[in-house]
């Protein structure tokens, strides 16, 4: 069992790795340009224009949403984020599929971390800095491993679209790629998953026992 997994954890920073090295100046632009939309989101939450009522009517994230609920399926949660991210991925596939306007792919993923951030606030200063402060952490950790999510399926599809562009749609192995996103799906339903347990055992039971009026 511990060669097992040892020999897991092997074969994974193995993969990293490797991914890492090929790939290392455009994980770096990603990077860059999220780091771009943390910096507009704090911007944007200082704007005095920018009050958490307007925010809570055209920018919050539908599963936390669902975390200040009295009621919210576990399909809801699953449901929303894998939504969120097939549109996303659509997106930027749509886009690379020339290489002026994949350019605009590094605008969108601004826009996303942006959209985060101000989330997090919205948190906050709605809700208050206890049950505010607790929605925040658990939200920090699901975002940023969400964002690590992103940024791999990102890159992978800004490849793949590379050679689609060079080689046409024979270029890509179809399968590979179908499996890889298969893959990028099960871990943002584990994420879902981990977000309803959260709202299962904690938010609804302990922090909130109405839903908010937004």
């Amino acid at each position: 069992m511990n060669m097992t997994l040892r020999r897991t954890i092997f074969d994974l920073k193995s993969f990293f790795a490797v991914h890492w090295r090929l790939n290392r100046r455009l994980f770096l632009w990603i990077l860059f340009f999220m780091l771009a939309g943390v910096i507009i989101g704090i911007i944007t939450i200082f704007n005095p224009n920018i009050t958490a009522v307007r925010i809570g009517r055209n920018f919050i994230d539908a599963n936390i949403l669902n975390a200040i609920a009295i009621r919210a399926s576990f399909g809801s949660f699953i449901v929303n984020r894998l939504l969120e991210f097939a549109f996303s991925f659509a997106f930027i596939f749509i886009l690379c599929q020339t290489g002026i306007t994949s350019l605009f792919t590094f605008a969108f993923i601004s826009f996303r971390t942006c959209a985060m951030t101000i989330n997090l606030y919205w948190i906050v200063a709605r809700l208050g800095p206890f049950g505010g402060g607790v929605l925040f952490i658990f939200y920090l950790i699901f975002f940023l491993i969400l964002l690590v999510v992103f940024a791999a399926a990102t890159a992978y599809i800004m490849k793949q679209c590379t050679c689609i562009r060079s080689y046409g749609l024979r270029g890509v192995d179809w399968r590979a790629f179908s499996q890889a996103m298969l893959v990028f799906g099960c871990i943002i339903t584990c994420v879902a998953m981990l977000e309803w347990l959260c709202f299962y055992l904690i938010f609804s039971k302990i922090l909130w026992p109405n839903v908010f009026q937004l």
